[in-house]
């Protein structure tokens, strides 16, 4: 039995009006990001077209310059430019790519700066997962214990289910896990590779955080091939 991998300053001065005497301008507060998320995840590299395919990063934030505009840069890389602020000095509403991770997880920043003043930046730091399941050993018994184990399932309060699909049609669905652990979502669970007699072709293991089986789920996903053959023995 063998597996194969198949997811943006206005400066106003006040003068005294009194015998030449200026006052300093008032220091301006720097701006803030809303919080971000503890951790994003990383699915990999489309062969199609060859661009990684991660989680959106959702960004606002206030306190920048009123009708200013603001790059985003994330993990280094500048992944957006002339972006506006609001007359309230707020950044609205939007979306970046997380970084391509593809081992484990490693931290990274984003930073938004006003193009125009570079002194009002702000940076706010999260983790990034690459999303993977793994089945030890990858060769063995349908009834034998193996070793499932993942990360990338980051809704923390939700369980990890496995739903074992034949041609298309759902066979039986078990949980993994009760929920996962840490920011990232890891879990780790020693099952039966099937909890039923299988018949013997390709299987589909797909492992997800929703109890019921959908072929395109909205949380993270991945499915995992499993060829069962028939062995036969000689005396």
């Amino acid at each position: 039995m063998t597996y194969r991998s198949p997811m943006i300053l206005r400066l106003a001065a006040a003068v005294a009006a009194t015998a030449a005497l200026a006052l300093p301008a008032a220091a301006q507060a720097a701006p803030v990001l809303n919080p971000l998320k503890s951790c994003y995840v990383s699915v990999g590299v489309d062969p199609a077209t060859g661009d990684a395919i991660t989680e959106n990063i959702e960004l606002s934030g206030s306190g920048f310059t009123p009708n200013s505009t603001v790059r985003v840069v994330v993990d280094g890389a500048t992944v957006a430019t002339n972006v506006p602020i609001d007359a309230a000095g707020n950044l609205g509403a939007g979306t970046v790519k997380a970084p391509l991770n593809e081992k484990g997880q490693r931290p990274f920043d984003v930073t938004i700066t006003e193009e125009a003043n570079a002194q009002q930046t702000v940076t706010a730091q999260s983790l990034v997962t690459n999303l993977t399941v793994r089945a030890k050993p990858r060769r063995a018994r349908p009834s034998r214990r193996i070793t499932f184990s993942g990360r990338g399932f980051t809704l923390l309060e939700r369980p990890v289910y496995a739903h074992y699909v034949r041609a298309g049609k759902l066979r039986k669905t078990v949980r993994l896990a009760a929920k996962p652990t840490g920011p990232c979502g890891t879990f780790r669970a020693k099952r039966r590779q099937f909890p039923f007699k299988p018949r013997t072709g390709r299987w589909i293991l797909q492992v997800d955080q929703q109890k019921t089986y959908a072929s395109q789920p909205a949380s993270a996903f991945v499915k995992l091939e499993i060829l069962v053959r028939k062995v036969i023995r000689m005396r």
